[in-house]
């Protein structure tokens, strides 16, 4: 799902609060090409997927799915979802929908009042949490869908 030569070389589109020196006393930790792929082996893999690189729900369960009207009503259902669904201190992985942004690690209260940012800079982007086995995918086209994470990798 990845390519050494194009992972995380544009890290200067990531959201302005995960760059800063100032970070509000969230820990945010940007990922290399091996360690996003560990992650992404533990959870985005073990689904199906579409051609277009989303996952594939048509025969896969999920645990909830909504869909959003523009940036604003995303912006605030992702926050709702992980502010109901997580502990705040929980870490979670980023992962965008482009390989030039590096995944990020960081709090759920960190990407819960900061999704507007992560919204606008990535409207493809899953957050998964290895506390909660869950993912949660958000796509521009206004679908949130929420899963836990299977045991074992899906057949693509």
């Amino acid at each position: 799902m990845t390519n050494k030569n194009s992972y995380g070389t544009r890290r200067d589109l990531l959201p302005k609060f995960m760059k800063s020196d100032a970070r509000e006393g969230d820990f945010i930790n940007i990922l290399d090409l091996d360690e996003s792929r560990e992650f992404e082996s533990i959870s985005l893999n073990r689904f199906p997927h579409a051609s277009a690189g989303t996952i594939e729900w048509e025969n896969t369960r999920f645990a909830d799915r909504s869909s959003f009207t523009d940036e604003e009503d995303g912006a605030r259902k992702v926050s709702e979802l992980l502010t109901n669904l997580l502990r705040p201190e929980s870490k979670v992985t980023i992962f965008w929908g482009t390989l030039v942004m590096p995944s990020v690690i960081l709090s759920a209260k960190s990407a819960a009042e900061h999704s507007h940012e992560i919204l606008e800079v990535g409207p493809d982007f899953w957050v998964f949490s290895p506390d909660r086995q869950l993912i949660l995918e958000c796509l521009q086209d206004g679908q949130l869908t929420v899963a836990d994470i299977p045991k074992e990798a899906k057949n693509n």
